[in-house]
């Protein structure tokens, strides 16, 4: 045998290595987002049965279903809640003034709103607890507000759900806070707000209200200490009747016992005013050295005063009026969203038409009709800041608002002998108001009144 045939032998029994190199996984291809906002994206989409998506918010879709080329496509909606998908349809929207798909995204938004605004009673009357009748609550009111036409649907949804965050949810009764060691917090599972309401006591609520009454004001909104000022009768008054609603709600839907009657009453310590405080009236003098001040500090904010002083309408409602409102060639202004009374028609005098027709000058019609000086919408932050500014440069009383004028121009039209009703209809409010708050006879028109001949 050869020399090396010993040495092949042996390299032919040993398995040959293999080499294996790692292949990188090929990544997913991302879909393009779809586009649905012109017409020729819609007319570049592939026509297919199922309809092609676009997400406008969390767990909330728009759609259009192009079966064809040649016939206009349809618009629908999507959402999934609670693991379920629910759908909506809108159909053909190529004949709709403007263009469709803002009109698709208008009718879609305001189904995703009826939708999340559903209040869910599926929960046993035994396991009720406050964390569900605040949560009914806050739906309940939107959409009651959504319905009257409020100017602004969610701020008092805003407004209770802050006062329910601050002074409701937080609170822990003596007998739970008494289980856990001094120094630590309280878990949320012992907070109020998880227990039943049929196991709580009417003594459970006059804790908390004992402990409502004893919390000072927030010091961020009292501008004063650090630790906020003292809670006045009339703050837990109002703190008692958002609570109070919510829980009497709970009441009728879930037939529940209203073992907090006694413990949340009002308190009548503090007398309620009848009538529009003395102070609230801005004389028509004094109401010139504001629009005359107004020019000089804050000329936006002219116009938005100038029309409180003209229409007893409220600041909200002024606020969220759009050019398309008024009609110049009328001089008719529609009132559309507001706390009462939404949609109705103001007919303005043709010497005040002006004063709305320059605050519409060079605007498109779904523009806002009252801007501050950056071309926005008045809110109330910024309406208060200039009153404020324009007050205190006229010299008049620090406890004036800009609400003080529709309380103004509803007691000029009392004083000059309007029916109730007549008033009522153009404040968008109701005659009992009108008559409650602002019929209470001065001393001059005890006297006028009392100068008829009786003998």
């Amino acid at each position: 045998m050869p020399p090396n045939t010993a040495i092949q032998a042996d390299a032919d029994d040993v398995a040959p290595v293999r080499l294996t190199v790692a292949r990188k996984t090929p990544r997913a291809r991302r879909r393009k987002p779809v586009k649905l906002d012109t017409p020729s994206s819609r007319a570049a989409l592939k026509a297919q049965r199922n309809p092609h998506w676009l997400k406008v918010r969390v767990n909330r879709f728009i759609g259009f279903r192009k079966m064809n080329a040649a016939r206009p496509g349809t618009w629908m909606a999507k959402a999934r809640i609670n693991g379920q998908q629910k759908t909506e349809l809108f159909g053909n929207l190529e004949g709709c003034i403007g263009d469709p798909y803002e009109r698709a995204l208008e009718l879609a938004n305001k189904w995703f709103d009826q939708m999340d605004r559903t209040v869910v009673t599926d929960v046993k009357a035994a396991d009720y607890t406050i964390h569900h009748a605040l949560r009914d609550y806050l739906l309940a009111i939107t959409e009651q507000r959504l319905k009257n036409k409020a100017a602004d649907p969610q701020d008092k949804h805003d407004q209770a759900k802050r006062r329910f965050d601050l002074l409701v949810m937080p609170f822990v009764l003596q007998r739970d806070r008494a289980k856990v060691p001094a120094g630590q917090e309280v878990p949320e599972e012992l907070r109020w707000t998880h227990i039943p309401l049929v196991d709580l006591q009417p003594a459970d609520f006059t804790e908390w209200r004992m402990w409502l009454r004893n919390l000072p004001t927030d010091p961020k909104r009292s501008g004063r200490s650090k630790h906020g000022k003292e809670r006045s009768v009339a703050s837990v008054n109002r703190d008692l009747a958002s609570f109070r609603a919510a829980l009497n709600l709970a009441a009728r839907t879930h037939r529940l016992p209203r073992t907090w009657t006694d413990a949340l009453k009002r308190d009548g310590s503090e007398p309620v005013a009848k009538s529009i405080a003395s102070w609230k009236i801005i004389p028509v003098a004094d109401r010139k050295k504001l629009v005359a001040k107004a020019r000089e500090l804050e000329p936006a904010f002219v116009p938005f005063l100038v029309a409180h002083c003209i229409v007893p309408v409220r600041c909200g409602a002024f606020s969220h009026m759009t050019v398309s409102n008024f009609d110049q060639e009328h001089n008719l202004l529609t009132v559309g969203r507001d706390k009462a009374n939404g949609g109705r028609e103001v007919h303005i005098p043709a010497a005040n038409g002006k004063d709305f027709a320059a605050a519409c000058k060079g605007k498109p019609p779904a523009a806002p009709l009252f801007t501050d000086a950056g071309g926005k919408p008045w809110k109330a932050a910024s309406w208060r800041r200039a009153f404020n500014r324009c007050r205190d440069a006229a010299g008049l009383d620090k406890r004036l608002t800009v609400y003080c004028l529709r309380h103004s121009r509803i007691t000029d039209l009392v004083d000059a002998g309007r029916p109730a009703l007549e008033i009522a209809k153009l404040a968008g409010t109701s005659v009992a108001m009108i008559e409650k708050h602002y019929f209470q006879m001065t001393a001059d028109r005890q006297r006028e009144a009392l100068s008829v001949p009786g003998l």
